[in-house]
């Protein structure tokens, strides 16, 4: 099925079928849709065509179960986004990379790292960052996210 297919978990970057993020099968924060149903979803980050979105696990159900819609598209000025890992970054602890102000006990909402095009961002969003998608009002403003 079209949900295991290899390329959906490929993270190469120059393959134009790859779809996987590096990161995308962590848990960014829990879906506020299937939690307020009693479900158990999980909002995680994709590529596709169109560019990154945070998406729910549900959203590809083939148990037969009703299809989460929870989507976030991210902006089209990132070149690169991740899920960041305190293994993968030596500078960095696991208190850095979790949002202290979105986090509840046993419902952690991880850090995103955005690597932006060059010159398509307002200079003072630097060449990257690593901030929360929830909390993060700047960014979700200038850079026209909404949920």
């Amino acid at each position: 099925d079209s949900v295991n297919f290899r390329c959906f978990g490929c993270t190469h970057p120059t393959c134009a079928l790859s779809s996987g993020t590096r990161g995308g099968d962590i848990e960014v924060f829990v879906c506020p849709f299937c939690e307020s149903k009693g479900a158990q979803g999980k909002v995680t980050l994709k590529r596709n065509s169109r560019g990154y979105v945070l998406q729910c696990s549900n959203s590809l159900s083939t148990s037969g179960g009703e299809r989460c819609q929870y989507t976030i598209w991210l902006p089209r000025e990132a070149k690169e986004v991740t899920i960041p890992d305190a293994a993968q970054d030596q500078n960095t602890d696991q208190q850095g990379l979790i949002c202290q102000q979105c986090s509840k006990p046993n419902k952690a909402v991880r850090k995103m790292k955005f690597i932006w095009k060059p010159r398509s961002v307002p200079p003072h969003f630097g060449n990257e960052c690593t901030t929360c998608i929830l909390c993060d009002s700047s960014l979700r403003t200038e850079l026209s996210i909404s949920f």
